[in-house]
């Protein structure tokens, strides 16, 4: 018996949801059909911006050594931009990129610099410090 009204709600839903979707014309999302053709005495008009930007950003941090920065121009269906950031080793990664229409992402990678790695010191002896170590040790 509940598993029948289960069904009978979660079809009630689906009915609510699909019929949400259109107006009393028929067309789906508030009467706009697709690209603004279609029938029916409404027009609504198209809206097209043509996007046009500069972007640029930049972090230069010599506390945390976070240093960063990325621009990027677009205008119409052509973007180019460029990004590049400090590695953990001290190397520098460069990625330049462009899409031009329909072409799709395409980015070129290159690395600068000479990796270092940070001598580390590991202390021989045991430092007591009364942490005896562990999650609850010592409670009991």
């Amino acid at each position: 018996m509940a598993s029948s009204r289960l069904v009978i709600v979660c079809l009630a839903l689906v009915v609510v949801a699909v019929s949400a979707q259109f107006d009393s014309n028929g067309y789906g999302y508030g009467g706009q059909e697709a690209a603004g053709h279609g029938g029916g005495d409404h027009h609504y008009p198209e809206y097209y911006h043509h996007p046009k930007y500069v972007y640029n950003y930049g972090v230069h941090d010599d506390h945390t050594h976070d240093i960063k920065k990325h621009t990027e121009k677009r205008d119409g269906d052509h973007t180019e931009g460029e990004y590049s950031f400090k590695e953990a080793d001290g190397t520098t990664r460069t990625v330049k990129y462009y899409v031009k229409g329909k072409s799709g992402f395409i980015a070129t990678v290159h690395h600068s610099g000479h990796a270092t790695h940070p001598q580390t010191h590991h202390h021989s002896g045991h430092q007591d410090n009364g942490y005896t170590g562990g999650y609850g040790a010592g409670a009991y």
